[in-house]
């Protein structure tokens, strides 16, 4: 009898995101199902320590959706991570209550540690004969980044710094089109916090830098022309600096509506993907890094291949 297939719901701060995948032989993944929805669940968090109830039931809304998927593959089990928000949030209680309420699921809030680990696992296992390389991954969401180091599936550092896509949108009151001294400032920013991470200075060229998360995908699929998101094309892709500099120039230069009119710019991101894309430029320019390779596979992904191998 074949196995029943399990389904992990990474809950972040812009977007929460579904996994259902079955554990291979060979120690990988079968992927079943993939979903992707914007909740916003952590805009305002920052400013007032609160999340919103507008943005919680949207939240609940997008679970709903999930579990029509969840209930289609009859998974045996379904584990609720969540990340940025919910960690920093006064009241996240109060959304665990909702969904234990509603879905009668555990929500498992990720310390910082634990959502680099989980990122780069899942980052990784979507290169083949990773495991003597040296890898930095960067998984930049929408309430933090989080940067870890290693040999394969030896994670040697890790580190965790309060700057993403939408938080940095929430600093500068979610602008759409910046200007050279907005760049520069919220570089400034992204720059104070990465350099509290201790190993910073041994990020370097001479590892393989793996960019995960929704801005550097979305990035690749705007790259290829995508019409339909296709994770195994962007598991292929890499991006120079240059190539990354060409497209937050023309991305910032639209308008919201023209933005969505880009292939590959997934609704939800158009007015987060500038700020999403500083962050990623901040760190190759800041270590002199030209070359970043992209992973469609994250935290949902590591978080059940270590249920799996467990």
């Amino acid at each position: 009898m074949p196995e029943k297939p399990s389904a992990v719901i990474d809950l972040g701060s812009h977007s929460a995101l579904l996994l259902i995948a079955v554990s291979l032989p060979s120690g990988d993944l079968k992927l079943l199902h993939e979903d992707f929805r914007i909740t916003r669940l952590g805009k305002g968090v920052k400013r007032d320590g609160l999340m919103k109830s507008e943005n919680m039931d949207r939240a609940v809304s997008v679970l709903e959706k999930f579990k029509e998927a969840i209930d289609e593959f009859s998974c045996r089990r379904v584990y609720v991570t969540a990340t940025a928000a919910m960690r920093t949030a006064k009241n996240s209680d109060e959304m665990i209550g909702k969904i234990s309420e509603h879905f009668g699921w555990e929500v498992e809030i990720l310390t910082p540690e634990q959502e680099a680990t989980y990122s780069y696992l899942g980052a990784i296992s979507a290169f083949k004969n990773f495991k003597n390389k040296e890898f930095i991954v960067v998984d930049s969401g929408g309430g933090s980044t989080e940067i870890t180091m290693g040999n394969g599936t030896d994670i040697k550092a890790r580190g965790s710094v309060p700057v993403g896509a939408a938080r940095l949108a929430e600093e500068m009151g979610f602008k759409v089109t910046l200007c050279s001294s907005d760049r520069m400032g919220l570089m400034q920013i992204v720059k104070n916090e990465l350099e509290k991470i201790p190993f910073w200075n041994q990020l370097d060229s001479t590892k393989v830098l793996v960019g995960s998360g929704g801005t550097i995908t979305t990035l690749a699929a705007i790259h290829h022309g995508m019409e339909k998101y296709d994770p195994e094309t962007i598991n292929r892709t890499a991006l120079d600096k240059d190539q990354i500099w060409k497209l937050y120039y023309r991305i910032n230069e639209l308008s919201l509506k023209e933005r969505l009119k880009i292939k590959g710019l997934e609704k939800g991101r158009e007015d987060v993907i500038t700020y999403g894309t500083i962050v990623y430029l901040t760190i190759m320019e800041l270590r002199e890094i030209d070359l970043i390779r992209v992973s469609a596979r994250g935290l949902r992904h590591g978080y059940l291949l270590s249920k799996f191998k467990k």
